[in-house]
């Protein structure tokens, strides 16, 4: 229990920093403004985006969100972010226990829990309300109900599968589920069949209740989604098959011991560890090859394969310390070793001083964080079986370097914001003005400026005298530069992603 908390603890202290840094994507402007309508109209049970119905993806991590909004009807991006952090932290608890179960190993096991706690990915999604971070935050929890004997676990495996399946459908059974399952048959090992269609059959009726609810309630609109999101796996994001290939950038600060589990033929010539990493590697590649095989690509959908890929490294970096200190291991190994604690002990100390160059503000405390990664860095390199704490460490210093910049992009303001988004929000100017636009915007912009907006083409199209107008970069749109219309008031915003966004007060002038 010490073990989770710790790894618990730990995955959420990373986490937190990274409140501000990623800016708000498409994904999470869709998550948060169907919780925001959520809370207001009441209806728990037909997500909308403002006005419209918004089906294309399950309720369950909006349901997640949306008691932010109930506590606070202005409530911080911090609060916003909690549920989603209190979520992925589960990951590296469940990645603990999955490795365990596997293969009776809890300090291989807690070294897994640090290495998907601290993933490139897993930090990205995890600050920035993704459906696919609950997803397989979820499904990982079901495979450890898969193997873990205990009644207790087969309860919450099929509760967790369910939760998988109200986050983004089956997808994950898939991704996640078949590949274990084909690697546990090819090495042979025993399959609990009868755990398995429990949770399976469980899991899967109690998260298609809501799927059968919204098809009874609203089936013409249920059938149009259903019908885009299938043709959406061949026709849109399409990728070429290698495009997971770039799966080590996204392992972060563990590109090279993932890297080394890969080559672990060559690398490891005692056979440490030779049939667990044999197994995970299995399980990995199966899991990336059915990923690769769907024609639609997009970077947060390789997060079920880095599952299995930390599960991998931690077993590398096992076999790495006993290695060192048992005096086993190979030049080559010692080599990458060193590179991987020297090239990390750089790349830490070189985020952190470009953090501090692009927010000039926060220059000295971005560097006292430079010179903590420098040396740790250092601790390291010098005493190298230290590998673990001092990759893990260095992750969490630059990720308190981070802390409230905004975001780790260089900031370049021609011209300086007329408010924040925060003040923007709350002026009472604003209230009960529609707001339109002639660009084509997306919920992003929507999120951003906190109202409903409607596409027109002219005009003709804005019913009301006084209206908001939205122009997604910094031109005027030519109904102001033209004088059609009388500005009352104009606003310069900055983004959350560093872009800038104009609003105007007008009025029509009469014809």
């Amino acid at each position: 229990m010490k073990s989770r908390i710790a790894l618990y603890l730990f995955s959420l202290l990373v986490l937190l920093p990274l409140v501000y840094v990623f800016g708000t994507s498409i994904m999470e402007a869709r998550n948060l403004i169907s919780a925001q309508s959520m809370a207001l109209d009441g209806d728990w049970l037909i997500p909308h985006l403002y006005t419209e119905i918004r089906l294309n993806k399950p309720p369950l991590p909006v349901w997640l969100t949306t008691p932010v909004f109930l506590l606070d009807p202005s409530p911080s991006m911090f609060a916003l972010h909690l549920p989603v952090m209190l979520v992925t932290a589960l990951l590296g608890v469940f990645c603990f226990d999955l490795y365990s179960a596997l293969f009776n190993d809890k300090k291989t096991g807690f070294y897994a829990g640090l290495v998907v706690s601290t993933m490139l990915l897993t930090l990205k999604l995890g600050t920035t309300n993704s459906w696919d971070i609950y997803s397989v935050v979820f499904m990982t929890g079901a495979l450890v109900g898969l193997l873990r004997p205990e009644r207790g676990w087969l309860i919450a495996g099929t509760l967790l599968m369910a939760a998988s399946v109200l986050s983004k459908g089956p997808v994950q059974l898939y991704t996640m589920l078949l590949p274990l399952l084909a690697t546990l048959l090819f090495f042979r090992r025993s399959v609990p069949w009868k755990r398995l269609a429990v949770i399976l059959i469980g899991g899967c009726l109690l998260g298609s209740l809501w799927y059968i609810y919204v098809y009874l309630a609203v089936p013409h609109v249920a059938a149009n989604v259903a019908q885009g999101e299938v043709s959406a796996w061949s026709t849109k994001h399409t990728a070429s098959f290698f495009f997971y290939l770039s799966f080590p950038a996204f392992a972060g600060a563990w590109a090279l011991p993932a890297l080394a589990g890969l080559g672990d033929r060559w690398l490891n010539k005692e056979g440490e560890n030779k049939a667990e990493m044999k197994f995970l590697l299995c399980w990995f590649l199966l899991s990336l090859l059915l990923l690769s095989l769907v024609p639609e690509k997009k970077e947060r959908y390789l997060m079920p394969a880095m599952v299995p890929l930390a599960l991998l490294t931690a077993s590398v970096l096992r076999h790495w310390v006993n290695g060192l200190e048992k005096h086993t291991l190979s030049k080559l190994e010692k080599g990458v070793i060193t590179a991987h604690l020297g090239l990390g002990t750089l790349a830490a100390v070189g985020l952190c001083l470009f953090i501090g160059w692009s927010h000039s503000d926060y220059l000295l405390y971005a560097v006292i964080f430079a010179l903590l990664c420098a040396g740790i860095g250092a601790l390291g390199l010098k005493y190298p079986t230290l590998i673990v704490p001092v990759s893990c460490v260095m992750v969490l210093f630059v990720a308190f370097a981070s802390f409230r910049m905004g975001s780790t992009r260089p900031v370049v303001q021609k011209t300086p914001p007329t408010c924040s988004l925060e003040e923007l929000r709350g002026l009472p100017r604003l209230a009960g003005l529609p707001c339109y636009s002639f660009d084509n915007f997306s919920p992003t912009e929507e999120w951003e400026i906190g109202r409903d907006t409607t596409k027109i083409s002219s005009l003709d199209d804005v019913p009301q005298q006084r209206f908001l107008l939205l122009d997604t970069d910094t031109t005027p749109p030519d109904v102001v530069s033209q004088g059609k219309v009388r500005v009352e008031e104009r606003f310069l915003v900055q983004t959350s992603r560093n872009d800038y966004l104009l609003l105007f007060i007008a009025d029509k002038l009469d014809q």
